[in-house]
């Protein structure tokens, strides 16, 4: 997983050096930067889930074919998000090119898991926002569409660190995840 989260914050940090150099008054061209970035970095995301996705088949004897990349963002999506960066996190313009990467990887995985039938567990890193924190505390589901909005996994966020788990047995599990523990925890901040 730290293999992933350095492409994501590499794309976004190649966005935000590249916006400092040119400046924000040519968005059209940070736009087809960072979509050129969101490109390049997207397809590296998905083929590194799709290693994990079959180290982790192979792991737990899971007879399934394998792992097949998802697609990266479209110029549309990244000209949508990239705009709104713009206009309202100028500082952070990078960070969609980030999310976008990311959820290359994310869609590889959740995609490749409901088309074998393995279940999923969001795995949140000690910085989890609580919006994570809740998806955490649901603890292991069956992968369906429900956790995609189209063919996307659909809460991805800006500077999010935390990750998708895929198991195919019903019994492995991520060492140190405890839904039960965030679910407490999500209850105590409500």
């Amino acid at each position: 997983m730290n293999r992933l989260a350095r492409v994501n914050q590499t794309a976004a940090r190649k966005v935000e050096a590249y916006a400092a150099r040119v400046g924000l008054d040519r968005a059209e061209d940070v736009v087809r930067y960072a979509y050129s970035v969101a490109s390049q970095y997207g397809e590296a995301a998905a083929a590194l889930a799709c290693e994990m996705y079959d180290q982790l088949a192979a792991a737990q004897n899971a007879d399934v074919p394998p792992a097949l990349p998802a697609e990266t963002a479209t110029y549309d999506e990244t000209a949508r998000a990239t705009y709104g960066a713009i206009r309202d996190t100028p500082n952070m313009v990078g960070a969609p090119a980030g999310r976008l990467v990311k959820r290359s990887a994310a869609d590889t995985m959740l995609q490749n898991a409901r088309r074998d039938g393995a279940e999923w567990a969001w795995i949140p890193q000690s910085t989890a926002c609580s919006f994570c924190v809740t998806l955490a505390s649901k603890g292991w589901q069956p992968a369906s569409k429900a956790v995609l909005q189209g063919k996307h996994a659909k809460h991805i966020h800006n500077n999010c660190r935390c990750e998708f788990a895929v198991r195919f047995d019903g019994i492995s599990d991520v060492e140190g995840y405890d839904p039960d523990a965030l679910y407490d925890m999500y209850i105590s901040k409500s």
